[in-house]
């Protein structure tokens, strides 16, 4: 009796020492247990997202962060369950789970640190891959996580992987003072070729990866509802007017007839892989009038440097509030894009 007793007591006096070392001596039995049990609680979270991800359980998974919360990593940031979900299936496209897992992700180190319903944590992951019998440590990063207590459970509020998807040490990619701007020219020249149909929209075309996509969204951060999905340089040639080595000829029952594209607010952030940007998109010319300005949401890109510079691998229009623009108020008959058929712009909400 008496060496269980002592034995309580000594558990009892490393849970307080190791989960609130600053706690009052004054903190009642209560308020010391909570902590605890917040403790293991999230802990429990971290390892439930490594499952998730390595199990491809992506319904789940989003599950796990907040009504608001964040992801960010190489692939860029998504906000709310929804879009983190959509963001995930996108990047492990034609990945799905083995039945016998040949991929793990390794959690450790984790500090959490409890402000009462909030908290933030720092830990350590490590990326395994299992050939045959014999592991192999390929990938290793870091999170740096907020928590909030959201209907009663633990949840992600943001969670970043800055170096996500890199090799061990290596880091994110830096961009020289020359890799900003070459990806600033790029964004520049997008305006100029598509509105001139320059070189029979070829020259709009190349400014893609072979397999660049351009495509519209109504939702920013990821997710959200993508239309006018377009791959590929010949149709991405068709984007920009060209057909058939010639500039298809605009009239004024054309959407973007006379439109000037102006790109502003252009920021570019390193990533593992290159380079993912965001601006505003000012339309000139909307209606027909060469004095009318239109904004029109923006854009979201993904950018590749290659052996004949930087590319565009993915540049998505974000244009939420698309069924209240001029330049589509009086059309009534459905658009259309080069690879996804008829579209129809999303009715007003």
């Amino acid at each position: 009796m008496r060496s269980t007793a002592f034995l309580a007591t000594v558990v009892a006096a490393t849970l307080a020492c190791s989960v609130a070392p600053a706690a009052s001596k004054k903190e009642s039995v209560e308020a010391r247990l909570q902590r605890v049990e917040d403790h293991i609680a999230i802990e429990r979270l971290l390892m439930v997202y490594g499952r998730a991800l390595d199990n491809r359980d992506f319904a789940s998974y989003s599950q796990l962060f907040a009504t608001e919360g964040t992801w960010t990593g190489s692939t860029g940031t998504f906000k709310g369950p929804a879009a983190i979900k959509a963001g995930m299936e996108e990047a492990f496209k034609g990945s799905t789970a083995a039945k016998v897992p040949t991929n793990f992700h390794l959690l450790t180190n984790a500090i959490i640190d409890l402000q009462g319903d909030r908290a933030t944590a720092w830990s350590k992951w490590t990326y395994a891959m299992v050939n045959g019998n014999t592991p192999a440590l390929a990938l290793t990063g870091q999170y740096e996580d907020t928590f909030i207590r959201e209907n009663g459970s633990w949840k992600f509020l943001s969670r970043a992987a800055p170096n996500a998807g890199t090799p061990p040490g290596s880091g994110a990619a830096r961009l020289t003072t020359q890799d900003y701007i070459e990806i600033q020219q790029l964004a520049a020249n997008y305006s100029f070729f598509i509105d001139q149909c320059s070189n029979a929209g070829e020259d709009y075309a190349n400014l893609y990866l072979p397999d660049g996509e351009f495509a519209v969204s109504d939702q920013w951060g990821g997710g959200g509802k993508r239309t006018f999905v377009t791959t590929g340089h010949d149709a991405l040639v068709r984007v920009a007017g060209g057909r058939d080595g010639k500039c298809a000829e605009q009239t004024k029952d054309s959407p973007g007839y006379g439109i000037s594209h102006v790109i502003v607010n252009h920021v570019i952030t390193p990533t593992a892989t290159g380079a993912v940007g965001k601006s505003y998109l000012l339309a000139l010319g909307v209606g027909g009038d060469p004095t009318s300005v239109e904004r029109q949401g923006g854009y979201e890109d993904v950018y590749v440097k290659t052996k004949d510079g930087w590319k565009f691998k993915t540049r998505t229009h974000v244009w939420p509030n698309m069924a209240d623009s001029v330049m589509f108020k009086k059309f009534s008959k459905a658009l259309s894009s080069p690879t996804s058929g008829a579209q129809t712009p999303p009715a007003k909400k």
